[in-house]
Order: C-alpha cells, then sequence, then structure tokens
C-alpha cells in the first residue's frame, strides 16, 4: 500500500467514527536517560531523576504541535485541483470533488476538464477545503510500543478499508502488523517502529 492510499483510509475510518485516536512522533526525543513525569497544558515533561525523586534534577519540556484539549482541527489529506466547464474544485482519493471557487486559483491554468496526475500533500490543502474537522478530548504521551490492540483498532486499522489493496490482505499481516507497516510508511526515515519513539496519544471526536 502506497502512503496516499494509507492516508485516504484513515481519513474513511475517521469519518466514519472508527478512527478516534491518532499518534505522532515528539519532534524533539528527550534523552535516553530521562523519565516521563506528564502532561501539563500543551506541554509533556521529562525529568533526569523518577517520578517522587527528592531531588527532581533537570528537566526536558516540549510543547505539543497539536495545542491542548477541546481544541480544533481540521483534517488533512490528499487532494487535487482541477476545473471543469462547471467550475473548479478539490477531488479527493476516494472520489469525492467539491466545487468551490478559490480552487480556480490552484489550478496553473490547466484547461477544462484537466486533472493533474500527482496528488498533493495532505499538509498543502487549503483551509477552506478541508471536508472534516476533529475535536481533541485528551493528550497523553507514551512510548510507540506500547501500543495496545484495541488502541490499534482505534487507530483506524480495519481491513475493509483495505479491500482495494490486494498485496496487503495477502500478506495476512496481523492488526498490529498492518499498524507497524502504515507507521513505517509515515515515519520509517526519522521515527522508525524499531526506535520505539516517543509519541503523542491525541484521542479526539469528529465535529
Amino acid at each position: 500500500m502506497d502512503t496516499i492510499s494509507f492516508l485516504s483510509s484513515m481519513v474513511t475510518a475517521i469519518a466514519d467514527g472508527k478512527k478516534t485516536v491518532t499518534r505522532r512522533p515528539l519532534k524533539t526525543q528527550p534523552p535516553d536517560s530521562y523519565y516521563y513525569h506528564g502532561v501539563t497544558g500543551e506541554e509533556v515533561w521529562f525529568y533526569s531523576s523518577p517520578r517522587g525523586h527528592s531531588n527532581i534534577g533537570d528537566y526536558f519540556t516540549l510543547k505539543s504541535s497539536y495545542g491542548k484539549v477541546g481544541n480544533s482541527l481540521l483534517v488533512n489529506e490528499p487532494w487535487l485541483p482541477y476545473k471543469t466547464a462547471d467550475g473548479a474544485g478539490i477531488y479527493f482519493e476516494d472520489g469525492i470533488s467539491v466545487l468551490h471557487p478559490e480552487a480556480l486559483k490552484l489550478c496553473n491554468g490547466n484547461g477544462n476538464g484537466s486533472l493533474a496526475t500527482k496528488w498533493r500533500s495532505p499538509s498543502s490543502l487549503p483551509n477552506w477545503a478541508s471536508r472534516f474537522k476533529i475535536e481533541i478530548t485528551s493528550i497523553e504521551v507514551e512510548r510507540l510500543h506500547d501500543i495496545t490492540d484495541e488502541d490499534i483498532r482505534k487507530e483506524g486499522i480495519y481491513l475493509d478499508y483495505l479491500c482495494p489493496q490486494t498485496e496487503i490482505l495477502t500478506q495476512k499481516l496481523s492488526r498490529k502488523e498492518l499498524f507497524v507497516q502504515f507507521w513505517n510508511l509515515c515515519y520509517q526515515t526519522d521515527f522508525p517502529w524499531e526506535s520505539n519513539p516517543w509519541v503523542w496519544k491525541l484521542n479526539f471526536e469528529l465535529k
């Protein structure tokens, strides 16, 4: 499965209420010798001494890129601009298209009926084109390998979203093996599964 298809399947899972949690690596990982102490507001705290130690020692903090509990986030997904005789719009990997006058500025002079062949990055999706919004209900931090079977299910790993991806289905992977493969599609370069990075665990609900 390629990254575009995976990301699109996760958007479908969010829309169907089957994906209610997501993990994102801490952009800067704490020193190996530091202990996790918790999340306060928008920050995660690590100390050089275990929790409850009389001399807590040096600390490491990192601010969440996702804000705090109650914040709303737009869901980004792969997209393409297009224009036809009826107007310009945004086309999504699941086949849904949405007309919007602002899309005309993104078509780079393509003629009527044209559609670019290369998907654009989810992070570049204009805010006005986002189809879904989520609200953060809790923020935690944990090691990636601490993920449970139940949380893997809450991550939206369902085979019914992968039916077109026969190469995945024929491998007969377990749900956890699928999650590992999907994680590495997105983070293999800097935060591969094998490195067991610290991750933000964001629980959310669709608004």
